[in-house]
This record gives structure tokens, sequence and C-alpha cells, in this order.
């Protein structure tokens, strides 16, 4: 029996009981485009797709590879195409090379494995790209499974949300993780779903996520713990879509007060685990009572990069440079979906051009920190990078 999925358009990510895990683990105003710089039916859920040959990808990660703008494509970025088909990475050489053909994959922080759907069957699969094996991790036709995300701090394990198939529709998602050998399928979270998404602590001990909006943590020790802002000195309204700072000392999150409002404000409230202090940053008007995604931390936890939707004046998403001690707000672009490189050095993301009917038609930019002079690069139209392996000197 395949799952039945219905899916709606809506402003926000859809991605108590107490349970404990079952298992042990370890433990100044931006232009309206870029300045542009340019250098030269679903499948049954039985059925599996081919995985292409290792070699591009162990010659992309092998070695620090250095970079400079111009000189063709970043070797290590990953990207997929438009709604999050197959996986590409550019290899040492700067050539894209297939990795897998599939719906939204998601590769391993080792390089190894890669998480994806097949269409929109609802389960999660798992391929390794050293064997070329392929399973359905989750095998569950009455219930769907998304918003995955690995766990570095707990290699072997990811996190997701699960659904129970006969709900369908707009309802929420439960936090839920498992072991990639299969075993140990545990929702953490059955009482109120997520509002938005969920993100598991580097040091593999807790999972930040919101009940309905009220921010919360995963404790793998203690079960769940509220996290109440008033003991950071802010007043939060919905609050969604944490994001870890790289040393696992600051929580960045998405807070809309006066939510669904025509007096809805958006900001970033950053906290500060081991003082207890918070500040919040970008304050902004949202035409409508739209939401943000999560803020994206640069690898050095100096900058956050901030995608603002719906900003009061606004037609197009901006991208804001904010850094995580509140002293600058940078407008980069017009833009989605930033990445960084992996030594903090470059930020890249991607802008529908002017006149574009859809995301298909998007172009992929890349600017230097501090320069903030973004320049096209040469990925074919509706490219979508997702991350940025390796450290570059």
């Amino acid at each position: 029996m395949h799952k039945t999925i219905l899916l709606w358009v809506f402003t926000l990510t859809l991605s108590g009981c107490g349970l404990k895990p079952s298992f042990t683990v370890s433990t100044t105003a931006p232009a309206t485009e870029a300045t542009i710089s340019t250098q030269a039916a679903a499948p049954a859920a039985t059925q599996t797709p081919a995985i292409v040959e290792t070699q591009p990808l162990t010659a992309a990660l092998a070695g620090d590879i250095s970079y400079t703008p111009g000189d063709g494509l970043p070797p290590g970025l990953l990207y997929t195409l438009g709604a999050g088909n197959g996986l590409w990475i550019v290899d040492a050489n700067g050539k894209p090379q297939l990795l897998n053909d599939q719906y939204q994959p998601l590769l391993s922080p080792d390089g190894t494995q890669i998480l994806y759907n097949i269409a929109y069957e609802g389960d999660i699969w798992l391929a390794d790209l050293a064997t070329g094996s392929k399973r359905n991790l989750t095998n569950s036709p009455d219930r769907i499974e998304s918003g995955y995300r690995w766990w570095p701090g707990n290699p072997g394990v990811i996190i997701f949300q699960y659904q129970p198939g006969n709900e369908g529709g707009m309802s929420p998602g439960y936090l839920a993780m498992m072991r990639t050998d299969g075993s140990g399928y545990q929702v953490l979270d059955d009482q109120t779903g997520l509002m938005g998404s969920a993100a598991p602590s580097p040091d593999g001990t807790a999972i930040a996520y919101d009940r309905g909006g009220e921010p919360m943590l995963y404790d793998l020790d203690q079960g769940i713990q509220p996290l109440l802002f008033s003991e950071y000195g802010l007043t939060p309204g919905k609050t969604v879509n944490p994001a870890w700072s790289p040393d696992g000392q600051m929580l960045a999150w998405i807070v809309l007060s006066g939510y669904q409002t025509s007096e809805s404000v958006n900001g970033v409230a950053v906290l500060n685990l081991a003082t207890h202090q918070g500040i919040m940053l970008h304050p902004q008007p949202i035409a409508g009572g739209g939401t943000l995604p999560e803020a994206t931390w640069s690898p050095d936890g100096k900058w956050l990069a901030l995608v603002s939707f719906a900003e009061a004046g606004r037609a197009a998403p901006v991208i804001w440079m904010l850094s995580s001690d509140g002293v600058q707000e940078i407008p980069l672009s017009n833009g989605v979906a930033p990445v960084w490189s992996p030594d903090s050095r470059f930020i890249v993301f991607s802008q529908t051009p002017a006149g574009a009917s859809s995301y298909l038609g998007d172009r992929v930019f890349l600017a230097e920190v501090g320069m903030w002079q973004p320049i096209q690069l040469s990925l074919e139209a509706g490219a979508k990078v997702v991350g940025w392996v390796r450290t570059w000197k």
C-alpha cells in the first residue's frame, strides 16, 4: 500500500510525551538584483535509483583546494535542480558530477551516504556511495517522514518529522529520530507538531525544535525541556526554525511577534546558552504576517545569513548578513538559499531574474565576505546550492 500525500503551499515550513530513545547515542538598501559579473509519474516504493561511480566524489573531497573568484566553479559545491531533484557535486577540476538522481537528496557529513525521497512516497531512503546499495529506511505505509537531517554530533543517527499518513495535508510533523541501520525509530514528542524545522546540537546531546511555536529542547538524557526566553531577557512570540552556532554555545531562532496579523514583526533571537543573555537581530515588519526560514551560521560563528521574506516595502526576498554580536546588518542582495563555504570566506545563493516565471530560471551567485559583491556562477538555470564540502585554504 502506497502512502497518499496531499501537498499544500503556504508560508510556514512544516517539516508532550517525554519519550526517551531506546538506544544509546554518542555523546545601504539592497539592489533589486545582484550586480552580475558572469563567469566564463512517481515510481513505486520498491524501485531504487542507480548510483553513479564514487570516484568524482573522492576526487572532490581529497585534500585542501584553494579557490579564487573567477576561477570557474568552486570545487565541492553541492547542488540540486528545480524543486530538489538530483544531487551534483563540483569535482576538483570544476566539473559537475551526478551523485544521486532522486528527490531531496542530502549528503552525509563524511561524504559516504545520501538520504533521499523517491518522488513523493513519504519514506526516507539511504544510498551508500561506496557499495552502491540502496534501501528504504522507514518503509512505513501508514506514516509520512520528511524534513530529515544528518546529526554530525551523533554519526549514524538522523532526525526527521513524522506525520500519520491518515492526517495528510497541512497537518504538522512530530519530532522523531532513528539510526541509519534502520533501528531505533522513536517519536520524541507526539503532543504538538512543529511549525518549523528542528536542529540537532553539534555536541550530540540535544535537539532544538518548536512545539506549536514554543521553543523546546529535547535532551537525550532528560527528555523534553522548555526553553524560556524570559531567562534570556527576551519576550518571544511564535518561535520557529532554530539554528545552532558551530560551537554549540548559541541558538538562533526566528521569532514572530503578532503572528499572522497586520502588526506582524519578525526577527532573529540569538540566545547565548552559557551566559543566558539574548539579543534580537533585524526585527522587521512583515507584510501579510509571513515567516522566515532559519538563519544560517557561518562556520566561524561570526555571521548569520538571513533570508527575509515580505518585508514591508520590498517585493522580493532579501538576504541580510547579520553579525552574531548584533553590531552589523548588511543587505547583500535579493535572493534565497544562502550557503557558506567551509572556511567562511564566501557565500553562495540563488536569485530569480527579473521577468522569470518561476524558480526554474534561478541563477546562482557568489560573494566574498567583506567585499559583498555578488558574481554569477556558470551553473545551469534552476540550480540551487545545498552544501559546500571540505575546508578551503
